[in-house]
Order: structure tokens, then C-alpha cells, then sequence
């Protein structure tokens, strides 16, 4: 696939994130009964919890270690020269 394309349908999965976003905010917004309210509340708090107890695996656990092993001997790249390059990639993000 080229670039152009996979740059499209990147954007359009990110549009299609957000706009599912705000239709759901638009929804909630129509509820006025406190049970599905708190039922919703619920289900966030619990999905945040579970997302923020995920354990790495151990090809992720041993990614990261290589990752931080070749920083400490200098061979990363610095961040100014990655961000510029996902700018100049992905001009459809804003990286702020």
C-alpha cells in the first residue's frame, strides 16, 4: 500500500475515533436517569482500572530493556529528530 493511502486511512480511523467520541458525549448528555448514569460511570471507572493494571508481556518487558540498554550506550536518536520526522509523516496530527 503506499504511503498516501495508509496516511488516509490512519486519518480516517482517528476522525472516526473522535466522532464516535462526540456522539457519545451527545448521547449521555440526553440521560437524565441516574441509574444508567452511575451504571456508565461505573463501567469507565472500572475499564480505566483494568486498563491501568495491564501487565506487559515479556517480549514487551524485553523490547523495552533492549530499548533502554541502546540509549545507555548512546545509539538513540534524539527526540527533536524523531518528532520532526512524525511531524513531517503524520501532518495530519497535531503534536503539541
Amino acid at each position: 500500500m503506499s504511503k498516501k493511502i495508509v496516511n488516509f486511512v490512519e486519518s480516517l480511523v482517528i476522525m472516526n475515533i473522535e466522532q464516535r467520541k462526540y456522539q457519545f458525549i451527545e448521547e449521555y448528555m440526553k440521560i437524565y436517569n441516574l441509574d444508567i448514569i452511575e451504571k456508565l460511570e461505573q463501567l469507565l471507572k472500572e475499564e480505566k482500572a483494568r486498563q491501568d493494571n495491564l501487565e506487559l508481556d515479556d517480549n514487551i518487558k524485553e523490547a523495552i530493556d533492549k530499548g533502554i540498554k541502546s540509549l545507555d550506550e548512546g545509539k538513540g536518536i534524539p527526540h527533536e529528530q524523531v518528532m520532526k520526522k512524525m511531524k513531517k509523516k503524520y501532518r495530519h496530527l497535531k503534536f503539541d
